[in-house]
C-alpha cells in the first residue's frame, strides 16, 4: 500500500478512536457553555474514579482532589482551595459532595506520623501534614483507632478517613458563602445549598453516607441520586464504547 494511503488510513483510525470516546450527548454538553451542578471534593487516590463511581458525565462536577479529602479551616486554606471555592460561588453551584474512601494512604500516613514536621522536607511528613491541618487531634484518635483495630494500619486508617471526612465537612461550613450568605453553613440552613459526605469502599464498590443530624454513617440507599444528573451519559458512553469495540473486532 502506498505511503499516502497508509497515512490516510492512520488519520481515519485516529479520528474514529477520538470520536468513539464520547457519546453524541457528551459531545453536545462539552460544546455548551460551562454550567456545573456540583462541587466535588475527593481524595487524589488514582483508584477512585468519581465519574464512574457516582455515574456522571461531562459538565456536571467541578472536582477538587486533595489528599484524604482533607479540608482545613478557612483561615488556614491555601490559595488553590480558596480559588476553587470562589469558582464554586461564581458558578452559583448549589450542591457540594465530599468523598473519602477505604485504604486511604493519606490517613495511613497521618497515623504513621502523629506529630509531623510542617516545615520539613520529609515526604511522609508532608503527606501526613495535610491531614493534620484539618485540626483533628490525630495523636489521640490514632492511638484509639490502632488499639481498637488491634494494630491494623489499614483498618485504623479506614476509621481515620471517615473522621477526616467529618472534620472536613464541619470545616467547610465555615467557608464564605455565596452572595447573600455569610457562610456555607448559612446557605445550608436556608436550604439554598445541599452538602453530602460519602465514604467509598474500593473493594466492595459501595458507599456509606454520613448523617450530620444523627452523627453516624449509614449505607447509601440503593438508587439514591447524589448528583443531579446521573448515569445517562456515562451509561450511553459505556454502551457506545462496547459497540465500537465489537465493530472494530470484526
Amino acid at each position: 500500500m502506498p505511503k499516502r494511503h497508509l497515512k490516510k488510513a492512520a488519520a481515519k483510525m485516529l479520528a474514529s478512536n477520538a470520536n468513539s470516546r464520547f457519546t453524541p450527548e457528551e459531545q453536545r454538553v462539552m460544546a455548551e457553555p460551562h454550567s456545573p451542578e456540583c462541587f466535588l471534593v475527593c481524595c487524589i487516590d488514582s483508584r477512585f474514579q468519581p465519574a464512574k463511581a457516582l455515574g456522571y458525565g461531562p459538565g456536571i462536577a467541578l472536582e477538587y482532589r486533595q489528599i484524604a479529602c482533607a479540608v482545613p479551616p478557612e483561615a488556614s486554606a491555601g490559595p488553590d482551595l480558596m480559588a476553587r471555592m470562589a469558582f464554586r460561588r461564581l458558578n452559583n453551584i448549589d450542591s457540594i459532595v465530599l468523598v473519602t474512601h477505604s485504604d486511604c494512604g493519606g490517613a495511613q500516613a497521618a497515623l504513621k506520623v502523629p506529630q509531623p514536621d510542617f516545615n520539613g522536607d520529609d515526604d511522609l511528613h508532608a503527606v501526613a501534614a495535610v491531614v493534620h491541618r484539618t485540626g483533628l487531634n490525630i495523636p489521640v484518635l490514632g492511638a484509639d483507632f490502632m488499639q481498637a483495630e488491634e494494630g491494623s494500619l489499614r483498618k485504623a486508617g479506614d476509621r481515620l478517613a471517615r473522621a477526616v471526612g467529618v472534620k472536613a465537612f464541619n470545616n467547610l461550613m465555615g467557608y464564605k458563602g455565596r452572595e447573600g450568605f455569610a457562610t456555607i453553613a448559612d446557605e445550608v440552613k436556608s436550604g439554598a445549598l445541599d452538602v453530602k459526605l460519602l465514604h467509598y469502599d474500593l473493594e466492595k464498590q459501595s458507599f456509606e453516607i454520613y448523617s450530620a443530624v444523627q452523627g453516624k454513617w449509614e449505607p447509601k440507599p440503593e438508587g439514591e441520586r447524589i448528583l443531579k444528573k446521573i448515569a445517562k451519559s456515562s451509561q450511553a458512553c459505556a454502551h457506545e464504547t462496547r459497540r465500537a469495540a465489537v465493530k472494530a473486532g470484526k
